[in-house]
């Protein structure tokens, strides 16, 4: 399955595996909702980046996860959407997203990191 362009919650669901058992594969019980693990989501603070420069984002699970697809984290930039890439951590509990700075990229207040 690929994963690409969802929101951070759904991308989630589908990393840990979050599955409904049931008479056949990819069933949905009805009433059933999954519950997805706390994370952290952790990046360089109080820095500014300049064109081409890479910004790495660390999503800190409390178990192992197994990553299937590519998934990406979505983020804005200023009033720009933006895809930092997967990278790294399949099997373990830390995966590493990318994201590089590309021309025009101007946030004053931050990078915004959701859907």
């Amino acid at each position: 399955m690929k994963l690409q362009s969802l929101s951070l919650l759904l991308m989630l669901l589908i990393l840990i595996g979050c599955q409904a058992s049931g008479g056949g594969g990819g069933d949905v019980v009805s009433g059933h909702v999954p519950q997805v693990p706390k994370f952290t989501l952790s990046t360089t603070l109080n820095r500014t980046y300049t064109l081409s420069q890479d910004i790495d984002f660390t999503l800190t699970f409390p178990a192992t996860v197994t990553v299937t697809g590519t998934p990406e984290l979505n983020l804005t930039v200023g009033a720009t959407s933006r895809v930092a890439t997967y990278v790294s951590g399949d099997g373990t509990s830390t995966l590493l997203f990318r994201y590089t700075v590309a021309g025009g990229d101007d946030d004053l207040n931050g990078i915004s990191v959701g859907p």
